[in-house]
């Protein structure tokens, strides 16, 4: 069920009555969790056993962890966690790559082997769910949190349907975070930003700080803290840097197109911390030209990358890189193409920067109320007067 759907419209409409009926709370409770349950089986029901395993494994481990005092026995219940959870993602999600590099690599050394294809559907979400339910178990092991009172509220946290699948991307991707925001809102639940801006950043730490907010965080907070951060000495700083990004775009899909993308933006970001430790924090940075200079050089960088994450194939990505870097193309967009592009990502790269010591909720309630009907109408119009495909967001295949 997609959220520009009109299934989604009558959908949200009856949760929405539902929810603002004069219920106790705990009934509001069950609604939503039923409600989110229905969202994700209107997609293929026999998956939402996958949640259930996810929720109850978690919910039973996360109690006796808040519980158990010895060490080791701590340290098992955290393994079950990890074990259940990496090992449905591992299994649905990189089972077939797995298998593909393995059949190249017997070949390679003269069999020739054929298995048959596995055949194995993705479930919808699977990643975002599994870091979800993950950060709960592995955020009790640390004592930084308590668990929840009731399954009913765990099960609410892993499968609220707004957020539920959330992880050209920005647009496709930050559009679907505001639509999971304000319908959270609109539920009485605040969502977290999840986009600040990014193509106004200066720098790769800071595109991090303002892209993919929830899973950079993620990353950070149980990936990068947990191999040992910044604590241990430049080298180990490095190379904590590259494995985190190596593995984030690992999470993003199971092909060597998502490693090298999540491998270019370690090597940056390890460039720019080296730089940073050479030079300093570069006082010229406060220099409008020099910070001109690195927002352009940043936009640059992570557009090429985007080249590795989008691109349906390795040789068409490498493809797609020869001719931006002066190759000659496989085809030839035409002029309108050509200005419609550039014409998108000026006015983008324009309210980015405008915004980006801000947000859009604030820069909207500075707005004089004539102006802010107009602006709400607009969306509402082109939805009707240009509907576009009826095609799945680009984030739910993570």
């Amino acid at each position: 069920m997609l959220f520009n759907s009109f299934s989604f419209l009558v959908f949200f409409a009856i949760v929405l009555l539902l929810h603002r009926l004069p219920l106790p709370w705990t009934v509001k409770k069950f609604n939503l969790v039923a409600a989110s349950y229905l969202f994700y089986a209107a997609w293929n029901p026999p998956f939402v056993l996958l949640l259930w395993i996810s929720t109850v494994v978690d919910w039973v481990v996360g109690r006796r962890l808040h519980d158990a005092e010895d060490t080791r026995v701590r340290r098992r219940l955290l393994m079950v966690s990890l074990a259940v959870n990496l090992g449905l993602l591992g299994f649905f999600k990189y089972a077939s790559f797995a298998l593909e590099n393995f059949v190249w690599l017997v070949q390679q050394m003269g069999f020739d082997f054929h298995p048959a294809a596995p055949g194995i559907i993705l479930p919808l979400g699977i990643s975002f769910y599994t870091f979800q339910t993950l950060s709960y178990t592995i955020s009790i092991y640390r004592r930084d949190l308590r668990p929840a009172d009731s399954l009913v509220d765990f099960a609410l946290f892993v499968t609220f349907f707004p957020q539920l699948v959330a992880g050209q991307t920005f647009f496709d991707f930050g559009g679907y975070s505001s639509c999971a925001i304000g319908a959270a809102l609109c539920l009485g639940f605040i969502l977290p930003e999840n986009f600040r801006s990014p193509y106004a950043a200066v720098g790769f730490s800071d595109f991090w700080r303002r892209w993919h907010i929830s899973l950079s965080t993620w990353l950070r907070d149980y990936l990068y803290i947990s191999l040992g951060g910044n604590r241990r000495g430049s080298a180990r700083t490095y190379f904590n840097l590259g494995a985190t990004m190596l593995l984030g775009g690992l999470w993003h899909g199971a092909s060597w197109n998502f490693v090298l993308w999540g491998g270019l933006h370690g090597f940056f970001l390890i460039l720019e911390r080296a730089l940073k430790s050479l030079l300093g924090e570069l006082r010229m940075m406060r220099l409008v030209p020099v910070r001109f200079a690195a927002a352009v050089a940043t936009f640059l960088l992570v557009t090429l990358s985007w080249v590795f994450f989008r691109a349906e194939t390795l040789s068409g990505a490498m493809s797609l890189v020869s001719t931006m870097l002066g190759g000659l193309p496989s085809r030839q967009l035409a002029p309108e193409q050509i200005t419609t592009v550039l014409s998108v990502v000026g006015v983008m790269l324009l309210f980015q920067h405008a915004l980006r010591d801000t947000d859009l909720e604030q820069a909207f309630a500075r707005l004089p109320a004539l102006v802010k009907g107009p602006i709400l109408a607009f969306p509402i119009l082109c939805l009707f007067a240009v509907p576009g495909d009826n095609r799945a967001f680009i984030y739910f295949q993570f």
